[in-house]
Formats: C-alpha cells, sequence, structure tokens
C-alpha cells in the first residue's frame, strides 16, 4: 500500500492499481503531517488486512487539555537543554521529543531510556556544569519502572537538576502515543515561538542537502 499526499506516487498506485491513501499535505513537513500518516496506515491495513485486529480507539478522540500543558513545559524547558527520558518500550516517544525540539523549535535536545540511565548517564548530574532540564515520561499503569523513574526524578531534583514529571495519558496504548506526539508537536511549536524563530524552517539541512 501507499500513502501519499498525491503527485507521482499517486499515478504509480492508481495506474498498477496499488491500495493507497492520498491526502493534502497543505505544505505540511513531514513531522507535521503524522496524523494524517497514521490514520492512512490504519486504513490501509484493514482494506489489505480485512481480519487484522486493531486495538479499539476513538478515532475522534480529542487530546485533553494539551495546548495549555505544551505551553508549560515550552516555558520549562526554555533557555535550557532538555533531556528527555522514557521507559525502553516507549523509547519511540522519547525520540520524536528530541527531533521535535530540533526540528521545530531549533534546539539541542537527547533522550535515553531507563533502566540504562540509571546505570551511567545519572552521574553526569552531579555536577552542576550545563543548563539542562529533564523531562520524565511514565505511563498511567503502575510498574517497577514507573517507580524507579520517580525515584530518580526526586534524588536529581534535590540536586538542582530541573525535572518535570510528564503521566502519558490516555484509555490505551495507542491513545497514550497519540497523546504524547501531539503534546511534543505543541511543545517544541510554542517554544520556537518563545525562541522567534520559525518552526516550519530547516536551514542547515537545506544546507546539507545543497552541498556537493
Amino acid at each position: 500500500g501507499i500513502v501519499t499526499g498525491g503527485g507521482e506516487l499517486k499515478q504509480i498506485a492508481i495506474t498498477r492499481k496499488i491500495p493507497f491513501v492520498s491526502f493534502f499535505p497543505n505544505d505540511l513537513t513531514a513531522r507535521q503531517a503524522l496524523g494524517y500518516n497514521f490514520y492512512s496506515v490504519l486504513k490501509l491495513l484493514k482494506v489489505i488486512f480485512p481480519k487484522i485486529k486493531i486495538p479499539e480507539f476513538d478515532s475522534k478522540f480529542k487530546p485533553f487539555k494539551l495546548k495549555s500543558v505544551a505551553l508549560k513545559i515550552a516555558r520549562f524547558v526554555n533557555g535550557t537543554i532538555p533531556v528527555i527520558y522514557t521507559d525502553t518500550e516507549k523509547k519511540y516517544i522519547g525520540y520524536f521529543w528530541k527531533t521535535n525540539f530540533n526540528e521545530t523549535a531549533k534546539q539541542p535536545a537527547f533522550n535515553n531510556v531507563f533502566p540504562e540511565m540509571m546505570h551511567n548517564e545519572i552521574t553526569g548530574f552531579e555536577k552542576k556544569l550545563f543548563p539542562f532540564s529533564a523531562l520524565f515520561f511514565i505511563t498511567s499503569r503502575k510498574s517497577q519502572i514507573n517507580e524507579k523513574i520517580r525515584k530518580t526524578v526526586r534524588i536529581l531534583k534535590d540536586n538542582g537538576l530541573k525535572t518535570k514529571l510528564i503521566k502519558l495519558t490516555g484509555r490505551n496504548e495507542i491513545e497514550e502515543a497519540l497523546n504524547a506526539l501531539i503534546l511534543s508537536q505543541l511543545t517544541s511549536f510554542y517554544l520556537a515561538k518563545i525562541k522567534k524563530v520559525d518552526p516550519a524552517e530547516t536551514r542547515l539541512i537545506n544546507q546539507l542537502k545543497k552541498m556537493k
């Protein structure tokens, strides 16, 4: 199957009779079109594999108060280098936050996972040498890793590091992931506005592409 904003890929799909979903990108960047791509892939899966079981979620769900939360996080990390931590299973969420800070807010950022972070990276915050802030993500379900993250947050906060604990919200894992990714988009957008930079521009990436 093919997911496309139109153009040549759409024509290839029509010519070769390949299942496809087409949407109008409206000058969105690839990261901004994540929602379109996600729902398009679900649609293709249902067409190509009618018997496939996809976890239930409300396709019209509205993320709860994400705009106000995003603005608070943007203000919290402004003027610092954000580091994002999740458990190993949710590593993709941490990486998505990192890349959104990079591309949208023109902001250096880094991510790592638990429990690995507890074995080495935590010691890097013993000396207050750099202006870091740390975002820690936990799920709404009780788990041992959540408790380890909470304990780490307390230790680092007591050691003077700016820390914020963020609970993933949603009725299931899909909604939790979507909420986290949308929150990332909004946070990096608001941070770009605070820093007065263009959230869509990627000047250095374009410069690299033009180099021979």
